[in-house]
């Protein structure tokens, strides 16, 4: 599972960097922070959780990055 969520989130990242409306942008961090929930809840091994939390947080600053 944890491959999954990495991959989605890399998705999200790649989506994030085309994306010039802050709407959209605000939309792709939603579905991102659902990945991350289900990530804390569901993904019992601490370095499994670790690498969906760096993937999270490396999408985060670049929507940070582009909207703050």
């Amino acid at each position: 599972m944890p491959a999954v969520l990495i991959r989605q989130l890399d998705a999200l990242t790649t989506i994030m960097e085309q994306t010039t409306d802050p709407e959209r942008a605000a939309v792709l961090m939603d579905q991102a922070a659902m990945i991350q929930r289900a990530n804390i809840q569901f993904v019992p091994d601490e370095s499994d959780r670790a690498d969906v939390d760096r993937r999270y947080e490396a999408l985060k600053a670049i929507h940070d990055g582009l909207y703050q």
